[in-house]
């Protein structure tokens, strides 16, 4: 989606507030992926302790 099809979308979030989250998540991508990792390997461990 672009930006202006997000704020269209999503009442209450602003053209700015988009292109400040997209900034912020260029600026820490390797950051955010790792935490993603992270909380998929978690999830994945959770699940295979009920099995």
């Amino acid at each position: 989606m672009t930006a202006d099809v997000i704020v269209s979308q999503t009442p209450g979030l602003s053209l700015a507030d988009v292109h400040a989250a997209l900034a912020y998540y260029y600026e820490h991508l390797d950051e955010i992926r790792e935490e993603m990792r992270a909380e998929l390997a978690t999830a994945e461990r959770l699940q295979a302790d009920r099995r």
